[in-house]
């Protein structure tokens, strides 16, 4: 499988990813300055790869490995809440959201700051974050997952209108690591999974 895009006949600024897996974005702020066949070979790169054989992400079995191109949105912050049984208990902000720049702050619902920090991401509490739109997208991601046991609801603001940004149900393919260990006790404490029998349990008589 070969990228096939006409670049020169998309807008100056645009946003290239995959369809198949998550973190695999380019952000082309300026089309003049895009080393075209650097992307090319990352992308077909990244075509090859599977989730679901790499970290055994079930959703991704079945997606047919795509190029999605969508428009530029613009700079934004990302408020990711964490909702366990369609309540949200905390949430993450991250901000410049490169590989290489990103940082994430940790509240409770009420704003409160949290000691968690999310291991490659760290806190930087001295940018300025507006809180205006949480209430609003705290009753989005409640609504989105009502009744699931846990759901990641990813916001976006883009100048005062709110973007679902991704739904998952175990960030980090379930490998992310938080300090100090004792946050990793505190997310799982929230965690209650329905009770089901096991196919394995036999029947007495």
């Amino acid at each position: 499988m070969r990228t096939q895009i006409d670049f020169n006949s998309l807008p100056n600024q645009f946003v290239v990813k995959r369809s198949h897996d998550s973190g695999s974005v380019r952000v082309v702020k300026d089309r003049s300055q895009l080393d075209v066949d650097n992307l090319k070979i990352f992308l077909n790169k990244r075509l090859k790869t599977n989730p679901w054989i790499l970290t055994r992400e079930c959703p991704y079995k079945h997606v047919k490995p795509q190029i999605l191109v969508e428009s530029y949105m613009g700079e934004f912050v990302d408020y990711k809440f964490f909702c366990f049984n369609g309540v949200v208990k905390c949430f993450e902000v991250a901000f410049d959201h490169t590989d290489t720049s990103c940082r994430a702050n940790y509240y409770d619902r009420d704003i409160k700051r949290l000691g968690f920090e999310h291991l490659g991401y760290p806190q930087d509490y001295s940018r300025a974050i507006c809180f205006d739109p949480v209430d609003k997208m705290i009753a989005i991601a409640e609504e989105l997952s009502r009744d699931i046991p846990f759901l990641r609801v990813d916001l976006y603001d883009v100048n005062g209108r709110i973007y679902l940004g991704e739904l998952t149900f175990y960030p980090d393919a379930g490998y992310g690591r938080f300090e100090p260990m004792e946050a990793d006790y505190t997310l799982g404490s929230w965690l209650e999974l329905p009770q089901r029998r096991s196919f394995f349990r036999r029947k007495t008589s």
